[in-house]
């Protein structure tokens, strides 16, 4: 692909949850994750700064290629 193309899509949302919730990393040592230990270990580090409120839907997605065009 050479070129920005918007392709639009629509949902049909058959249901839908709100909550909250916090993230824990859990560190792992470089035996037990060699190829991602440090990432993981930088994520961990980093200052939690605000906590938002979550949306989790359920539906489906539909594709609309024949609306598709390339953007100018």
């Amino acid at each position: 692909m050479s070129q920005p193309i918007l392709y639009p899509q629509g949902a049909e949302i058959h249901s839908a949850w709100a909550g909250s919730g916090t993230v824990k990393w859990t560190q792992l040592s470089w035996e037990q994750n060699p190829g991602q230990w440090h990432i993981i270990k930088a994520l961990a580090e980093l200052p939690m700064l605000e906590v938002a409120p979550a949306i989790m839907t359920k539906g489906v997605v539909i594709l609309k290629p024949s609306s598709g065009r390339v953007l100018e």
